[in-house]
């Protein structure tokens, strides 16, 4: 895929703290691909992943159209180069840069990441311009290429994943979120990181370069942490917004927020009230009116693989395909107990 850009090879240099060898051409795009065919001029970043090396594929990269090649070592081509110690993290510099003065909300957790920044999304929309991540592009490289496809929106909700310690502060260093929200923290990748301290350690990460507020689980550990003099608001039964009501049915879930205004979720999962309340949380917090918080959450769409419905010779089919954690089949089941035995 290739992504508009505006840069000289100069300026790339100057952001990814690179060594320029060659002219200071200018480029329009950017691709990680070395098979993308690009009449504009391009520039090739040269990831070394655990397979593959970007390197080894440089000459097929200027063969296609790129002008100016990132790379880690030295190769020999007939177009710029930039030298860089880390490949992935000058994409994440430059992705830095480039957001601008759009806005980031930040989304992790270890369950709900998916569900919590669509919805986020889907209600921002009700009053600003607003981009996302697609999919689950949520690690060095998928966060990097969000950010990197900003064109001046409002508002960018990018959602944070990590497998080990300090991942989430890169991500939230590169996206630099004005609002962070945690939706839980469980044991997701416990395997890798040895425990469910060192998983709350590793997600509340993202704390440190948030600028404004956080919205965090009303557990006595998250209200424990530092804060770094941000605003903290909490979802949960001892926190700032409490759901209640919660009622699911075949094609929908209604819920109450602190006893009062009543929201529809297109979802047959009772957990979504409380992803619910998070992004009317931060709805509130970029100063949308109920009215609008509600309607952005019925335009909400749940992502195919995450718990929609589907009918098939009268039988409701719910798709719920995706690499989940043992606590989200958990809940998912208890919920589906719950809507269709009622």
């Amino acid at each position: 895929m290739i992504y508009d850009l505006n840069y000289s090879a100069e300026q790339i240099a100057e952001i990814t703290k690179g060594q320029l060898v060659g002219k200071n051409i200018n480029i329009c795009a950017l691709s990680i691909s070395s098979k993308e065919k690009e009449r504009l001029p391009y520039c090739f970043f040269a990831i070394k992943g655990k397979n593959f090396d970007g390197a080894d594929f440089v000459e097929e990269a200027v063969e296609n159209g790129a002008v100016l090649v990132i790379s880690e070592r030295k190769v020999e081509c007939s177009a710029s180069v930039i030298y860089v110690e880390n490949v992935i993290k000058a994409l994440g510099l430059l992705a830095r840069a480039h957001k601008g003065k759009t806005k980031v909300i930040g989304v992790t957790g270890s369950n709900g990441k998916t569900t919590v920044k669509d919805m986020i999304i889907s209600v921002l929309r009700e009053k600003y311009s607003v981009f996302g991540t697609v999919d689950n592009h949520n690690n060095e490289i998928g966060v990097a290429l969000t950010l990197l496809q900003i064109k001046n929106q409002e508002y960018c909700v990018v959602e944070m994943g990590m497998r080990a310690q300090g991942e989430i502060e890169w991500l939230s260093y590169i996206s630099q979120p004005s609002i962070s929200v945690i939706t839980n923290c469980g044991s997701a990748h416990i395997g890798v990181l040895g425990s469910r301290k060192n998983i709350f350690k590793a997600k509340t990460e993202i704390l440190k370069n948030t600028i404004d507020a956080a919205v965090l689980p009303s557990e006595r550990r998250f209200k424990k942490i530092k804060k770094n003099g941000i605003n903290a608001v909490y979802i949960g039964s001892h926190g700032n917004y409490k759901i209640d009501g919660a009622f699911a049915m075949v094609d929908k879930l209604n819920f109450k927020i602190n006893g009062e205004s009543q929201f529809e979720i297109n979802s047959v999962y009772l957990h979504d009230s409380i992803n619910g309340a998070f992004a009317y949380a931060v709805g509130k917090l970029c100063n949308l009116s109920d009215d609008e918080i509600k309607a952005g959450l019925k335009k909400y769409d749940k992502a195919k693989t995450h718990g929609n419905v589907e009918n098939v010779a009268k039988i409701s089919v719910i798709v719920d395909c995706y690499n989940a954690s043992i606590e989200s089949m958990r809940k998912a089941i208890e919920s589906v107990k719950s809507t269709f035995s009622s």
